[in-house]
C-alpha cells in the first residue's frame, strides 16, 4: 500500500508541476508529494471509522452576544 500510495503522491505533485510550470521548486514538489501521502493516510484511517445511520454530526455551536 506504501509504493501504492508513494507513486500516487508521485503522479499527483507532477501533474501540479505539469499544470503549472515553473511555479514549484524541486524541494517544493518533494513537500507537495509528502503531504499528499499524508493526506492519503488520514483519508484511510478516516474509511476505517464505521458509522451507522444513527450517526449525527456533532452540532456547532458559536456564542454571541445578545441582540438589542
Amino acid at each position: 500500500m506504501a509504493d501504492e500510495t508513494d507513486t500516487t503522491a508521485r503522479i499527483l505533485a507532477e501533474a501540479l508541476e505539469r499544470r503549472y510550470p515553473g511555479r514549484f521548486s524541486v524541494d517544493q514538489v518533494r513537500e507537495l508529494e509528502k503531504q499528499i501521502v499524508e493526506l492519503r493516510q488520514a483519508a484511510e484511517k478516516l474509511r476505517t471509522y464505521k458509522l451507522t445511520n444513527a450517526d449525527e454530526p456533532e452540532p456547532i455551536i458559536r456564542a454571541r452576544p445578545l441582540e438589542d
